[in-house]
């Protein structure tokens, strides 16, 4: 039963290894630097623990342990102790010596039935809108894999290595000293995924239509998919009954042709106006020679026409009348200081 437990132990450890911090190291550090190295084996097997977490005491640094178990670890000067974890043996504190080689660390087996141990991983909360997680064993941070529906999209997406499974990934340098330098070193334990910062909610988002006549488009989440709906179109088109391309719009075209149309209607009904306003004053002037007030007429359209040709053509032409007032007495046209009766 113990060893039975003991396999159904390291299966869950290796899913869910808790975090190591990365170590850092500065270019330029103001104290004096030492590495610690070593190996974490089981203290009754001696068998490699793979993966185990370790930390510096007092600082922010750490590394996971490949998977032999070994680790080296660049700290502070100062640090003198570090603390080892590892899913399914019990946390524990080491002194470091002074020539900082702690050889082989054993770590002991937890005690805890393997039905009590709580495992401590990422879960997908309710709002975020993720389906499947995973830790980064540097920065302690979970990432989403996947969202709930193709309605969201993971934000900032990129590739990392992670352990088959998905359930632990390293964030960082894979260069040696760096965070996730043995983190993959037996690749058969290791493949690419995707993980992202969140998954954001698409709906109201701009999108590219393949349509080149469309200039803005925005998704809409309709029978559970994600479609780009053209929202509006360039000049003369419009869109499409179901949102997904601009067509022509026939009615705008029918609408200008018509404002056209009556523009050139109104024009030519002005220019119809003005020839008849012409030909019935020239008509007045033509009916003017049984009085006075015909003279006046003719006179009048004479100073509307524009040029001087017509207005002569006009004045030859009233020379020509003859008027009778009732006295007896003719005046013909073009006399000058006619005195009238009464």
């Amino acid at each position: 039963m113990k060893d039975m437990k003991k396999i159904f132990t390291i299966i869950f450890a290796a899913l869910f290894t808790l975090p190591a911090l990365a170590a850092t190291q500065s270019d330029t550090p103001s104290t004096a630097e030492k590495t610690i190295t070593g190996q974490v084996i089981d203290s009754v097997t001696e068998a490699p623990v793979e993966f185990a977490a370790v930390y510096a005491l007092g600082t922010d640094k750490g590394i996971s342990a490949d998977i032999d178990g070994n680790f080296s670890l660049t700290v502070p000067d100062s640090v003198s102790q570090i603390k080892i974890s590892r899913t399914g043996y019990e946390e524990q504190i080491f002194d470091v010596p002074a020539n900082n080689n702690m050889d082989k660390i054993k770590l002991t087996e937890s005690q805890m039935e393997l039905d009590e141990v709580v495992m401590i991983g990422c879960m997908p909360k309710s709002g975020d809108n993720s389906k499947s997680q995973a830790r980064d064993i540097v920065g302690q941070k979970c990432h989403p894999i996947t969202c709930v529906s193709d309605r969201y999209k993971l934000t900032n997406p990129r590739s990392v290595q992670s352990r088959k499974g998905g359930q632990e990934v390293c964030i960082g340098s894979a260069d040696e000293d760096g965070p996730c330098e043995s983190f993959c070193k037996v690749t058969d334990k290791c493949e690419t995924i995707i993980v992202g910062d969140a998954c954001e909610d698409q709906v109201g988002k701009e999108c590219v239509s393949g349509d080149t006549n469309a200039t803005e488009s925005e998704y809409k989440w309709e029978n559970e998919q994600l479609v780009c709906y053209v929202t509006t179109c360039a000049d003369g088109y419009r869109p499409s009954d179901d949102k997904q391309s601009c067509v022509s719009d026939s009615s705008a075209k029918e609408l200008s042709q018509q404002r056209i149309d009556e523009l050139q209607k109104n024009a030519d009904a002005m220019k119809a106006k003005e020839q008849s306003t012409g030909n019935r004053l020239l008509g007045a002037a033509s009916i003017g020679a049984t009085g006075i007030g015909g003279m006046q007429l003719a006179s009048a359209v004479a100073e509307n026409r524009a040029d001087d040709a017509a207005e002569r053509d006009m004045t030859a032409y009233l020379a020509t009348f003859r008027c009778d007032y009732g006295q007896g007495r003719n005046i013909a046209g073009g006399e000058t200081d006619v005195q009238l009766p009464g």
